[in-house]
């Protein structure tokens, strides 16, 4: 994870004149990284991945996506490098069946049909949703439809993938495996992923996290530099994964009391315990 992919550099933009929310934000991404964005409801988290999507415009300050400054000249290319799966995917599809749903890019980019089917059988397989190309997307569970909505981003082979709030409204089973899809396709397949997230739970996988609020950018780090200050995170109204907040108080009985995310080091520890 050397090479910047993303740059921010005193990025500031208001849906009016005399709010910012984005105020002079600075930060960078690496290829490959996996980055979780937090914060509370208007923090500004959304409005930066419209901005990083070219949907909204940086009144000051300048990104950058593998290099290439975002603006009106380039955004197409940059938009090549980009896939977003949004809370609801339903707002998303576009084909009749998921097969025509996952073939849309493709079209655009003018892949041939041979091909085209090649990448469609491909993506579907790595979601898992193979047996379903055929399938209405609105048949679809909520858990299937974002599936197919991430096979459809990832057809066209962006760099990077944008998750926002992709996991709100699944339940809890749906919620685990689409995370975990998530995390393979960092591993696996070498993707940076952005996670706009409320999901605690999820932080605790990242390399890093940006924290948000008031459109700024309160703090970067990993997740255990994150969450060992519970008190700066109920600041600004965010709680804290359970896990980290049951080893926090077992630090108040033992200092020793390891501040981790691995459940079988936690449970290790407590057993080699007199």
């Amino acid at each position: 994870m050397e090479n910047k992919i993303i740059e921010f550099k005193n990025v500031t933009f208001g849906y009016t004149s005399n709010i910012k929310n984005i105020d002079n934000v600075s930060f960078t991404i690496n290829h490959g990284e996996y980055i979780c964005i937090i914060g509370h409801n208007g923090s500004g988290k959304s409005t930066m991945s419209k901005l990083l999507g070219g949907i909204l415009i940086a009144q000051s300050g300048s990104i950058l996506v593998n290099g290439l400054q975002i603006n009106s000249d380039n955004i197409l290319n940059i938009r090549r490098s980009l896939g977003t799966i949004f809370q609801n995917p339903d707002n998303q599809f576009v084909g009749i069946t998921v097969r025509d749903d996952i073939a849309f890019g493709l079209e655009n980019y003018k892949v041939p049909q041979k091909k085209m089917d090649d990448v469609i059988d491909l993506v579907a397989k790595s979601v898992g949703m193979s047996d379903f190309v055929n399938d209405a997307p609105h048949t679809l569970s909520g858990g299937q439809k974002q599936r197919v909505a991430i096979a459809s981003s990832i057809a066209t082979n962006p760099d990077i993938l944008i998750f926002d709030e992709s996991t709100a409204m699944l339940d809890p089973l749906s919620k685990n495996n689409l995370k975990d899809l998530m995390y393979l396709l960092k591993k696996k397949y070498k993707k940076t992923i952005i996670s706009i997230t409320h999901d605690m739970e999820e932080v605790t996988r990242a390399d890093r996290v940006i924290v948000m609020s008031g459109g700024k950018v309160l703090k970067i780090g990993t997740p255990q530099e994150i969450f060992e200050n519970r008190d700066f995170l109920l600041n600004i109204k965010l709680d804290s994964p359970f896990i980290s907040r049951f080893c926090i108080e077992m630090q108040k009985y033992n200092k020793d009391f390891p501040l981790s995310f691995d459940e079988n080091k936690i449970v290790d520890y407590i057993c080699k315990q007199k």
